[in-house]
């Protein structure tokens, strides 16, 4: 899922919000109406994944990839 946040940041700039990886369950903030169209199903993980696995979506963008990652293997 880290990955799949950091990728999203990497094409779009930013990190996604709750509504780019749950598009159906709510409604486009009103100045952004088209934020949930480059999301497609079975892109990014679902919202209710993140919420499951981090407890929130602050926690899922608040965690720290490097950590998540396996340790680096000695040649």
């Amino acid at each position: 899922m880290l990955v799949a946040r950091d990728a999203w940041i990497a094409e779009h700039g930013k990190p996604p919000t709750s509504y780019n990886w749950a598009p159906t369950g709510g409604r486009p903030p009103k100045a952004s109406p088209n934020r949930g169209s480059r999301w497609e199903p079975g892109e990014y993980p679902a919202y209710t994944t993140v919420q499951r696995v981090f407890g929130g979506w602050a926690a899922f963008l608040d965690a720290d990839s490097a950590a998540a990652s396996p340790p680096p293997t000695s040649d």
